[in-house]
This record gives C-alpha cells, sequence and structure tokens, in this order.
C-alpha cells in the first residue's frame, strides 16, 4: 500500500512481492520505489520524510500496518460487489432505450417524442451518477487528507444533484404515461418501455445510494488506517529501526 499526506511524507508497503497501493506518488517517490525492490529481497516498507526515503523491515512493524489497514479489505470487497450489482441495471436500461428507439409509432403526439428522449436522458443521467459515485468512493480511500475533502465535496453536490434527478425522473415519467394513455393501439409499446425504464432505473438509485453510505464508511477507515501507520512509522523512526534506501 502507499499513500501519501499533504506534507509529502508517504509510504508504501510491499510485502510478498506485491506493491498494495494506497494512492498515486509522485514519479521521484516510484523511482524511489523501483529501486527500493530491486536493492531489497523481501518485505519492506518504504517511507518518505522530506527529501528522503528511509527503509523499514522489521516483520513486526509490518504486520502491524498490514493489519492496521486489514479492514478496509472488506469494504472494498463490498464496494466491488455493489458495482457488479450496477452493471445489469446499466445494461438494461441501454437496451430498454434501443427497444424505445425502435417502438416509435408512425404518428407520433406532438411532443411525446421528446418527453420520452428527456426521460431517457434523466435516466442515463442517473446511471452516470451512480458510476461517479463509486468512483469517488475508490477515490476516497486512496486520497490524503486534502483530496479528501475535495472528494466529500463533489459526494455531496452527487448526492444534491441524485435526488433532484430522481424526483425529475418520477416527474418525467408520469408525464410520459399520461400521453401515451391519449396514444392508439399501436402506441401501447412505448408506454409499456417507458415503464419499464422507470422500473429499471429504481433499483440503481437504491445501489447509488448504498455506494455513498459505504465510499463514507471507507473514508473513515482510511484516515483511521492511514492515522494509526504514522505513528507505527514515527515509533519505528524513533527506535531506530529505518535505515536510508541507498541507491
Amino acid at each position: 500500500m502507499s499513500t501519501r499526506s499533504p506534507d509529502g511524507n508517504g509510504y508504501s508497503l510491499v510485502r510478498h512481492g506485491t506493491t498494495r497501493t494506497m494512492a498515486t506518488w509522485s514519479r521521484e517517490d516510484q523511482a524511489a520505489l523501483e529501486a527500493a525492490r530491486a536493492r531489497i529481497d523481501g518485505d519492506f516498507l518504504l517511507v518518505r520524510r522530506g527529501k528522503q526515503h528511509l527503509v523499514l523491515r522489521d516483520p513486526g512493524l509490518l504486520d502491524q500496518v498490514e493489519a492496521a489497514w486489514a479492514p478496509l479489505n472488506a469494504l472494498d470487497g463490498q464496494m466491488q460487489a455493489l458495482q457488479v450489482q450496477m452493471a445489469p441495471h446499466q445494461q438494461r436500461l441501454q437496451a430498454l432505450q434501443l427497444e424505445m428507439d425502435r417502438a416509435q409509432p408512425p404518428a407520433m403526439p406532438a411532443g411525446l417524442d421528446a418527453e420520452t428522449s428527456r426521460l431517457a436522458a434523466l435516466a442515463s443521467r442517473q446511471a452516470e451518477l451512480a458510476a461517479r459515485q463509486a468512483q469517488i468512493a475508490q477515490r476516497m480511500r486512496k486520497a490524503d487528507d486534502g483530496e479528501r475533502a475535495d472528494l466529500e465535496r463533489q459526494r455531496s453536490a452527487l448526492a444534491a444533484e441524485s435526488d433532484a434527478l430522481s424526483a425529475q425522473l418520477r416527474e418525467q415519467s408520469a408525464r410520459v404515461e399520461a400521453q401515451t394513455r391519449r396514444i392508439r393501439v399501436q402506441s401501447e409499446q412505448l408506454r409499456e418501455v417507458g415503464a419499464r425504464m422507470e422500473a429499471a432505473s429504481a433499483p440503481m438509485q437504491a445501489i447509488g445510494k448504498d455506494m455513498e453510505a459505504l465510499g463514507h464508511r471507507i473514508e473513515q477507515a482510511a484516515q483511521a488506517a492511514d492515522g494509526k501507520t504514522r505513528k507505527l512509522i514515527d515509533d519505528a523512526v524513533a527506535r531506530g529501526l529505518a535505515q536510508p534506501l541507498l541507491r
């Protein structure tokens, strides 16, 4: 795992030949990490203090650092499961949009085409917001304190937009349904597809809210893990367990 704070003091844990990354380092940090991997046979923790990179290899310390971040493994798994749940609903909505396009009756009442297009646009926007909420939740796990504040603002804005879109989607669906009831028999398929689009969007809204709540839990867990890790590093450095990285 790797993480970097606003003061530039980041760290990266390499265990069993795998680097577990929490956030993106600078090019200099990445170069130092690659140099350490080339020189060190085994597990290590690479720490940046100012302009210096330090190496810690105490097995007990490495176990404690990994344990500090262990709670996020389950949360990450939950987020991935939510993303898996979201995917078929997005695909279903896209399929319904194609069906909607094919179902346009030959004699479309004035304005209905625009109403159904707006319904599809609102539903697609709802799907985009859900995907962005998932991305922000993942980025929160990797972000430093400064980035988390900005991501939290983005998350709150997306949640507000999602709630507003849900209301618009309900209103738009009601308008479309009211118009389609006045269409002749050949327009019945169009109304039915619109209703299915509304139904298909409901699970996406619910999953999006679950993603938002889980993203907040991931953020809190990451902050707690980072705090524990930095205390462990400070203690290890004070005990003389750190060695400068030789290149």
